[in-house]
């Protein structure tokens, strides 16, 4: 059931809908989590806090987790682009983070979409793995979804600094990042919460959603099946 707010626990508690600003952008459709983001419809009501609708995520529950140094995590999902995708050549977005929970700090590891003019030689809409953690890194994958494409994805982190964290990212059973490196912020030694969904941060605002309605972008649509989470605490 909805609150006709940001979002509501579900799974036991295990799992909560995080959005800004129309939880309804989350539902389920045919056993899948069906996230439909279009940053102006609905209109944005009182409530929120932003101008459009610029984040359709569930994460885990509870939101300021921060698992201890060694704290060792599975996570395995299928994510699929809709049948009507179309790359935004100027707005990145992310489907994947793991957050610290700090109020303005980056994702401290992300599975981010990039756009056309982020890194030279590679184009719109490549996903890229990025460990914020270890200095700002971006690696590239060579991987660019189409409409209709499902992903299958493995990642897997040990919660540490550069002398003990890890961090494995799998696509469709390819090995794409394998790096024992610091994972998690020096003025933040933690693992953080984990997010899937959309989170399309250019949307906050007019400009951005501009860019999208120029290229005949108005709404993103993803899908999501079954998330396998596996936590082993030091």
């Amino acid at each position: 059931e909805y609150s006709d707010k940001s979002g509501v626990e579900f799974s036991d508690g295990e799992l909560y809908i995080d959005s800004e600003c129309y939880e309804q952008q989350v539902s389920i459709e045919e056993e899948r989590l069906k996230f439909n983001l279009n940053p102006t419809d609905p209109k944005v009501e009182s409530w929120c806090p932003r101008d459009f609708n610029m984040r359709a995520e569930i994460r885990t529950a509870p939101w300021d987790i921060r698992h201890p140094k060694g704290t060792e995590e599975w996570f395995g999902w299928s994510y699929m682009f809709g049948d009507d995708y179309v790359i935004d050549k100027f707005n990145q977005w992310l489907f994947f983070q793991v957050h610290p929970g700090i109020e303005g700090e980056s994702p401290q590891t992300e599975l981010t979409i990039i756009n056309e003019n982020q890194f030279p030689g590679h184009h719109a809409g490549e996903i890229y793995v990025v460990n914020a953690a270890n200095g700002g890194e971006y690696v590239p994958t060579g991987i660019t979804p189409k409409a209709g494409e499902k992903l299958d994805i493995v990642v897997h982190a040990v919660w540490g600094d550069a002398s003990n964290g890890l961090l494995q990212v799998w696509i469709n059973s390819k090995l794409l990042y394998d790096k024992q490196v610091a994972t998690v912020y020096e003025d933040y030694p933690w693992g953080g919460n984990a997010k899937w969904g959309i989170y399309k941060w250019p949307w906050v605002n007019e400009n951005g959603v501009q860019q999208s309605s120029q290229q005949g972008i108005t709404h993103l649509e993803t899908y999501m099946e079954a998330l396998r989470i596996i936590t082993l605490r030091p």
